[in-house]
């Protein structure tokens, strides 16, 4: 049996985006490889570039969530 998802949420502040975050680099290369790579896309919003670097990475889905009042 194969792992065909990984789903990825570690709650820690992005040491960069894709490419230059080691995490976001090696969850494209598992995208790439076949394997589905999810991610939460952080929680530090709503200000400009507060995604996750592991959900900026081109073949990662990010997850989120939003709040309207």
């Amino acid at each position: 049996d194969q792992m065909d998802v990984i789903n990825i949420s570690l709650g820690a502040l992005a040491l960069g985006s894709f490419p230059e975050d080691q995490v976001a680099e090696s969850a494209n290369r598992l995208a790439e490889a076949g394997t589905i790579v999810v991610n939460s896309a952080g929680t530090d919003g709503p200000e400009i570039m507060s995604l996750d670097g592991t959900a900026s990475a081109p073949l990662v889905l990010g997850v989120g969530s939003a709040q309207s009042n």
